[in-house]
């Protein structure tokens, strides 16, 4: 009786590792691809590879990707279409990057869509043009360098500031492309659709310049009213678009406007080194977009 027992325990013992060599010994004359196709679907085997050389899960959710077919376009479904319609955009703006003048103002764009991807606009707006602390500390520091008022030889421009031309009024048109629509998934919910645009052009502005006040004092700066004329311009836009309803957008835009100073300077104070002043106002705008 005690001899069965043992043999019973023995047995009860010995049956997992018996399985286990007969799964293994059933699973040694199989390739590993065999064996791969007993895997349930969405199981992961490490080691194991599957036709493509990649997990067997790849090849279980195998999904084959078909050219689309000729003629679809790029974007099936725009949410916010452009097309032959006019939009209006105004904002504040102000210069960034500046030297020795800053501007502040605003602007007003009218364009008219001729596609999804052109447009044509209209742009005017007003610019107030002040002195920075640099420039204060210059003329200080210089001991009013800068009033160019006489001409004495070749000496009438020593000392005098590049950069000191200032914008007051502007208006002109421009072209602008937007080949960039998007679309951005924020929080699983919210999408967020924009447009990417660029844009160049030119147009005539109000051109005025500062110069202190030398019968006050060397820091203190005046719009000279000798210095008061008409520029012509020519600018470079990028800009981007964020709808925020079916007929209203935000608009960040970033712009260069270049044009000619209305006086050279001399290089280096030298009286050989004469140079004609090219001015370029990089100006940020905010605003708002409605599309009519």
């Amino acid at each position: 009786m005690r001899l069965m027992t043992t043999l019973g325990l023995f047995a009860l013992l010995a049956s997992p590792g018996l399985a286990w060599a007969q799964d293994g010994g059933e699973g040694e004359g199989l390739e590993l691809d065999d064996r791969s196709a007993k895997v349930a679907e969405g199981e992961i085997i490490p080691g194991a590879s599957g036709s493509k050389g990649d997990s067997i899960y790849s090849d279980l959710l195998d999904v084959r990707d078909l050219p689309p077919p000729e003629g679809t376009p790029v974007l099936a479904a725009r949410l916010f279409p452009t097309d032959r319609r006019l939009e209006f955009q105004m904002g504040f703006e102000m210069s960034v990057i500046d030297k020795y003048v800053e501007h502040m103002g605003g602007r007003l764009n009218i364009g008219y869509h001729l596609s999804e991807l052109t447009v044509v606009r209209l742009n005017s707006g007003y610019l107030s043009g002040s002195a920075r602390n640099l420039y204060r500390a210059a003329e200080e520091k210089g001991g009013q360098t800068n009033t160019c008022q006489t001409q004495e030889g070749n000496n009438y421009l020593k000392g005098c500031l590049p950069d000191t031309t200032i914008m007051s009024w502007f208006v002109g048109p421009e072209i602008v492309f937007e080949p960039f629509y998007g679309k951005l998934n924020l929080v699983s919910e919210f999408a967020l659709n924009f447009d990417i645009y660029f844009g160049v052009g030119a147009g005539v502005f109000g051109q005025g310049g500062i110069s202190p006040n030398i019968q006050v004092s060397p820091i203190d700066m005046v719009n000279d009213s000798e210095r008061q004329g008409i520029g012509v311009y020519g600018t470079a836009v990028a800009g981007l678009r964020i709808w925020a309803l079916e007929n209203l957008g935000i608009v960040v835009e970033a712009r260069d406007m270049t044009y000619r100073g209305d006086r050279d300077y001399l290089e280096l104070n030298q009286t050989s080194g004469r140079q004609g002043d090219v001015v370029n106002t990089w100006t940020m705008l905010f605003g708002l977009g409605y599309l009519n």
